[in-house]
């Protein structure tokens, strides 16, 4: 995957054969409301649209709201994508909005605790799809890395 900088956070675009294997795990039929955390530019967001183009009835009312941090991807998820973002900070984020999917490419840096960030929005139930660098689920990392590993556990994942 290749990387970019903006203002010291990693951005790591979601290359588009990704982004549609991404879609393709999740249950369409459940889904109402879909968060993409870390949209960076919205390439996940894009593939969710490219699929709901493709199915019938499944999507409509379908509502994508998406979190980015530097404000340079905000103006282009806003402007040229038409993207609902309803914040800039994920991990300090707080919303009363019952999402029944998440689909992410968290910053590797933070992916440990964006994924258990995702897992606690979605304690009543739903769907996560989430690129993780394997170092991530190394063991002895941290205490976020070994909260993550039992949570996993946990959820069979």
């Amino acid at each position: 995957m290749e990387s970019f900088s903006f203002f010291g956070e990693q951005f790591y675009p979601t290359p588009e054969n990704l982004a549609n294997k991404m879609v393709e795990k999740v249950d369409w039929k459940k889904v109402s409301y879909v968060l993409e955390p870390s949209a960076g530019k919205g390439d996940i967001v894009k593939a969710i649209r490219n699929r709901k183009d493709k199915s019938t009835n499944t999507h409509i009312g379908l509502r994508i709201d998406c979190v980015e941090i530097d404000p340079i991807l905000r103006g282009i998820l806003k402007e040229s994508k038409k993207c609902s973002v309803v914040a800039s900070d994920f991990l300090s984020w707080e919303t009363h909005t019952r999402y029944d999917a998440i689909l992410m490419n968290p910053p590797f840096k933070d992916g440990d605790k964006h994924l258990l960030k995702a897992i606690s929005m979605l304690e009543h139930g739903g769907q996560i799809v989430c690129i993780l660098n394997a170092e991530t689920l190394r063991k002895d990392k941290g205490n976020a890395r070994k909260d993550l590993i039992n949570k996993l556990d946990e959820y069979n994942a």
